[in-house]
């Protein structure tokens, strides 16, 4: 069903030359999510805007002079939202840098990124680019097949699927205000099924890239059990990653990330206690050791995870002849 449909121009001849940085920061913000502009645009700055809004889809058409920014880390915390881009490039050359990759954007060039991702953009050469925003929620309950949001990067976008479906989006970049309301709703049904044909074919390498993302971390986590300060936002802050999306990963765990945390602190604590070679260490300096805070509470989350006390442990070790 169509439901909404309203479209938008920004002109930046319109602004006067010193507000310019600040009302196209605006504009990047309303049609990508928030981003920051790292460097003020000149005084001679061109940029050309239209936003189409349809069925919580957003089709974006630029034409922009060089510019560049960033979404940081900062930003993903305050905005984790996910949103999928899918991004085509016409003309202009642009640096793009996210999921961990360098990106040289060129005419034809189709790009896949998400808002879970730090990235940046710098406009080298005058751009032209037609940007489909999406958020991941329509995409995964409209096929559940999409376990994983995409993995960012280059795609196909001369041959095959890709190729359908950049045509379309230009297609609709040019017509869709001048379409029927119903023959718009077909027109936007059509365009996601094409996105998910395309990233259709990415589900194996986004399950993979997850599995390998969430590996890095458990690994990080195990060599930074001490640090007291270690949670969700210093872990996704490391991996430049959102919060949210760090709660995704774990999701493969099937526990949150905090309780990996504290059941890694307590094994770690455990193993300690067992071992006649750490018997010199009073038992708070086993906890402290390990990023627990206060004894208190490490004695009574001990018990409830092994059914013994701290003491009880050490106790039973000292009581076994071997040691053991």
């Amino acid at each position: 069903m169509y439901r909404k449909r309203k479209t938008q121009s920004w002109l930046s001849e319109e602004i006067p030359p010193a507000e310019r940085t600040d009302a196209w920061q605006a504009e990047l913000r309303r049609s990508y999510r928030e981003w920051t502009l790292t460097k003020p645009v000149s005084p001679e700055f061109r940029a050309h805007l239209v936003r189409h809004e349809f069925n919580e889809l957003l089709l974006i058409n630029t034409i922009c002079g060089p510019c560049e920014g960033e979404r940081d880390y900062q930003t993903l915390r305050r905005d984790d939202d996910l949103y999928i881009g899918i991004q085509l490039a016409e003309s202009g050359a642009e640096r793009f840098d996210t999921a961990g990759q360098r990106l040289q954007v060129g005419a034809g060039d189709l790009i896949v990124w998400t808002t879970a991702d730090a990235t940046r953009f710098e406009v080298i050469q005058t751009l032209h680019k037609v940007t489909l925003m999406l958020p991941w929620r329509l995409l995964r309950d409209r096929f559940p097949e999409h376990k994983e949001p995409p993995a960012g990067g280059l795609r196909e976008g001369r041959h095959g699927i890709g190729y359908l479906l950049v045509n379309q989006m230009r297609a609709m970049a040019s017509e869709l205000m001048h379409l029927d309301p119903r023959v718009a709703g077909a027109a936007s049904r059509s365009l996601l099924e094409l996105v998910n044909a395309l990233l259709h074919h990415d589900t194996r390498a986004a399950l993979d890239n997850a599995s390998v993302k969430l590996q890095l971390i458990r690994e990080y986590i195990l060599r930074h059990l001490h640090d007291e300060r270690l949670d969700p936002g210093t872990i996704a802050a490391a991996h430049r990653i959102s919060v949210r999306h760090l709660h995704s990963l774990f999701q493969q765990e099937d526990m949150p990330v905090s309780r990996f945390i504290l059941q890694r602190r307590l094994e770690a604590c455990q193993k300690m206690l067992s071992d006649p070679a750490f018997n010199h260490l009073r038992i708070s300096e086993i906890a402290y050791s390990k990023g627990f805070a206060s004894i208190s509470h490490f004695c009574r989350v001990f018990k409830a995870a092994f059914g013994q006390t701290p003491n009880e442990v050490r106790r039973a070790v000292a009581r076994t002849p071997s040691g053991e």
